[in-house]
């Protein structure tokens, strides 16, 4: 690479003019963006923290670099450190990179923030070397294991859920949803009295047909509201992401599409997932922890863990990597069949393993199961099920009362558009029922 402290002093032409950082790209896109996050809880977290090294952990698309713009934007409008922006996906020479920040840091406290710093990880005397020359360093990552002896303080920046979808969309329902009660704390009550929303319904389930499309990267989802399609390099570039990682995580995901694609509505055992890998216990668990690592994937269960994609689009880019096309051609088309009922069960999944607080589980009863079981206290479950279909036949609603007797477990089918609060088996939309999901 030239010169990196010339490099570096084009990426900050803020140090000659602050104004300029209003003209930023970055900052431009995102102030143009039909689709714009909030970052507000990013940058409390950074003021508050005593920490001297902040990690913020995403994937491509989530928002990282954007909000170290908005972050610079922020501090020098403060004009109390120095803000210096540091892109290092090409930066080889990490050895020269202090002396580099030393040259165009000015007299005054300054502030690094690294994007896509996963690479420095791997050094850290660097890493201490530039603690030592400012009063905070922020980075970004995706894959990286931090430093063990390190005083890192990581926060995980992930795609949006369903209710920070439709609310950036679609203001006029943040009055209506923001003083709502979380669907547990209701459910708890007895006060569970959502059919005023039944109004919400068409068009909450229009915008979750665009979420099964989209998941919730707002640089994806920015496109797709633009252009109506995402194009064949977006894909690609998580592809090459992806295979930049240990060897054979790639396959791992290939192997884990085709089971998915063959036994949608069973529990995926570890041990079946690395004997179709062909690898051995020792690489496939480090291949399976980086994906963790990288949110990417997630289980649920101790014995027989179910595994899931921690975003619809995840799903996507596995799927042309194997087809080699784009499956958004056959999911705009026909959002019917069995990826579909995975991928809304992954939404589901992924909105309440979240939620840190409740112990999430599944349950396996004969012939018939429970999607999730959502410990909410120590006497007190509940079980959801996921039935994202027209119409949810007699039969599987019989063997769901049949489990909630022997089992004394209130159960909720998630279903396609059917409110129905009355029965022991309640039915709720999906979609309505991620909106009251803080």
């Amino acid at each position: 690479m030239r010169n990196l402290t010339t490099f570096l002093n084009q990426k900050n032409p803020w140090l000659k003019n602050p104004r300029r950082v209003l003209r930023d790209s970055d900052i431009l896109t995102y102030r143009k963006s039909p689709i714009q996050r909030n970052y507000e809880q990013f940058s409390h977290w950074v003021f508050e923290s005593k920490a001297r090294n902040l990690v913020i952990r995403g994937p491509k698309y989530v928002g990282k670099t954007t909000f170290l713009k908005l972050l610079t934007e922020r501090i020098i409008s403060e004009n109390e450190y120095t803000p210096i922006y540091c892109p290092l996906r090409k930066v080889e020479d990490f050895e020269k990179l202090p002396e580099a920040l030393r040259k165009i840091s000015t007299n005054r406290d300054v502030v690094f923030l690294f994007d896509d710093a996963d690479q420095l990880m791997r050094y850290p005397e660097i890493i201490d070397e530039l603690s030592s020359i400012s009063i905070k360093n922020i980075y970004t990552i995706w894959f990286a294991e931090l430093p063990n002896d390190k005083d890192m303080d990581e926060k995980v920046m992930l795609p949006l859920s369903f209710k920070e979808f439709v609310l950036a969309q679609r203001k006029n329902l943040e009055e209506i949803f923001r003083n709502q009660k979380d669907f547990m704390e209701l459910f708890r009550e007895n006060s569970l009295k959502i059919e005023a929303f039944n109004g919400l319904i068409k068009d909450l389930q229009e915008l979750f047909r665009q979420y099964i499309i989209t998941g919730g990267l707002p640089g994806v989802i920015a496109e797709y509201i633009k252009k109506q399609v995402i194009r064949d390099e977006v894909y690609y570039e998580f592809l090459l992401e992806f295979k930049r990682l240990a060897k054979d995580c790639l396959g791992i995901l290939r192997v884990f599409l085709e089971s998915i694609r063959k036994f949608t509505s069973m529990p995926l055992r570890l041990k079946s997932l690395r004997k179709k890998s062909h690898l051995e216990k020792e690489r496939f668990d480090l291949c399976y922890s980086q994906l963790r690592r990288g949110l990417i994937i997630a289980n649920m269960g101790t014995k027989l863990k179910k595994t899931y994609f921690r975003d619809p689009f995840y799903y996507h880019i596995a799927n042309f990597d194997i087809e080699k096309k784009t499956y958004f051609d056959s999911i705009v088309k026909d959002l019917i069949g069995a990826p579909k009922g995975y991928i809304t069960e992954s939404i589901v999944f992924e909105h309440l393993f979240r939620r840190e607080k409740y112990q999430l589980n599944y349950l396996r009863k004969g012939p018939g199961e429970i999607d999730f079981i959502l410990n909410l206290k120590e006497d007190q479950r509940i079980g959801f099920e996921v039935k994202y279909k027209h119409i949810v036949g007699k039969r599987a609603i019989s063997k769901l009362n049949n489990i909630s007797k022997s089992e004394d477990l209130p159960v909720v089918i998630l279903s396609y558009e059917k409110l129905s609060l009355k029965k022991e088996v309640k039915m709720i939309p999906v979609y309505l029922f991620l909106m009251f999901l803080d």
